[in-house]
């Protein structure tokens, strides 16, 4: 959410008021807050340069982390209010990416079973390639994460459209800038669909 703590039509003369402060700090007059938490992530900073306005827009790393994203200064009332407008626009585009980015149906729980089903996964696919190439299955596995995690999406599509079995593997997919959990991602697979 967006809190604007001094409009813009009042920021010249907020600044006018205020100025000898501004010479050695600043305020914070805008601010995105996280729509959970209320903790800042980008905020608005006017203090004073040369004698006039200079505002910042300034990311929130933590409590004393901050970096500086834009820099803007103003030598007029006018441009002082168009500049603080342009800031204000470009703080809604960033609390608008901010929550495409962590909007989200998934937790730590689907997380944790996305993981634990592919290691699960990967390390029964290299028993059964041990055993495919003669090996013992208890012998050293020698194929990556990367082969493993390939095959397997090989093998899971082949399952689907050839036979139409639908393997258990969950996976986190984003689905209009929404992530979420499918438990099968080949559910609507039909393997006879495109047959006359």
């Amino acid at each position: 959410m967006i809190k604007v703590y001094v409009k813009p039509d009042e920021l010249w003369d907020y600044f006018q008021k205020h100025k000898k402060r501004f010479e050695s700090a600043m305020d914070n007059v805008a601010e995105v807050l996280d729509d959970e938490t209320e903790s800042p992530l980008v905020r608005i900073y006017l203090t004073e340069e040369n004698g006039y306005p200079s505002m910042t827009i300034e990311q929130v790393h933590g409590e004393d982390e901050e970096e500086v994203l834009v820099k803007e200064c103003a030598i007029s009332a006018k441009d002082c209010v168009a500049v603080y407008q342009k800031l204000l626009k470009q703080l809604e585009e960033y609390a608008e990416e901010i929550k495409s980015e962590t909007t989200s149906d998934v937790d730590e729980t689907d997380i944790e079973l996305v993981a634990e089903r592919e290691a699960e996964l990967r390390e029964a696919l290299a028993v059964f390639l041990n055993t495919l190439m003669g090996l013992d299955e208890c012998d050293e596995i020698i194929y990556s994460d990367e082969e493993l995690s390939e095959i397997l999406d090989n093998i899971e599509m082949m399952m689907c459209q050839d036979f139409g079995y639908v393997a258990y593997r969950p996976q986190i997919i984003e689905c209009n800038g929404q992530k979420k959990l499918v438990e099968f991602p080949y559910e609507e697979c039909d393997p006879y669909g495109d047959e006359d």
